[in-house]
């Protein structure tokens, strides 16, 4: 199992940004940032032109990680993935079958199987064969 959100490539570092969590959420959680501050996406799979905004885990020296609730008020850091590179996304329920299934938002910060018809943004392709049987499973993708 993993302990970072971010995966790579090798030698990579992810690009930042940091906000005040307005509520509490996982990491491995697609994000909106309304001014408030970060909050998980309650934009629908259909709805384009949403920001690729993955919470980061908190460091582990705070007593977080990658299963920790963020903590309303506190900043939060979050990972702007950029096209093929690998990040744990939280998926709900699905059979992932095979590799590079393509990924859209729930409308609840996690991920679910897309549409190939053009109708949903797709954020990510799968990289690991799962069988996701409880929602928010981490499962490592590659950034669309």
């Amino acid at each position: 199992m993993t302990n970072k959100i971010f995966a790579g490539p090798a030698g990579a570092e992810p690009i930042l940004t940091e906000a005040l969590t307005v509520a509490a959420f996982l990491p491995g959680t697609l994000l909106e940032q309304p001014a408030a501050g970060f909050s998980a996406t309650n934009n629908a799979s259909t709805t384009f032109g949403n920001a690729f905004i993955v919470a980061k885990e908190q460091a582990t020296t705070l007593g977080g990680g990658i299963n920790t609730l963020t903590v309303v008020g506190d900043t939060t850091e979050a990972i702007l993935p950029k096209t093929g590179e690998y990040i744990y996304l939280r998926v709900a329920v699905a059979n992932l079958t095979a590799k590079s299934v393509a990924l859209a938002s729930n409308g609840n910060g996690q991920f679910k199987i897309a549409a190939l018809d053009g109708t949903e943004q797709v954020f990510a392709y799968t990289e690991e064969i799962i069988n996701v049987t409880v929602a928010g499973t981490l499962v490592l993708c590659r950034a669309a």
